[in-house]
């Protein structure tokens, strides 16, 4: 036998290392999947939600015709009291 291969037990113990190590490997691939997978779905989710705002120019629009009305009546109720 060569006096620089390991011998039975450090042969067993690098064996169960490899082996542990694969199995962390095989966990944090899975932990990395499900994590794309989740962000894929919040991506998605982040799309479908843009399209359902409204737009920002005609909100403003909107805003400013409030605001007016809201000043117009305000005037009249002065005027009138």
């Amino acid at each position: 036998m060569d006096a620089n291969a390991p011998d039975q037990p450090e042969l067993e113990r690098l064996r169960s290392e490899l082996s542990r190590l694969e199995r962390e490997r095989a966990t944090e691939v899975a932990e990395l999947r499900s994590a794309r997978h989740r962000i894929m779905e919040l991506e998605a989710q982040l799309a479908a939600s843009r399209d359902r705002l409204p737009d920002p120019r005609a909100m403003a629009v909107r805003a400013k015709r409030v605001a007016r009305r809201g000043v117009g009546s305000l005037l009249r109720r002065l005027r009138n009291r």
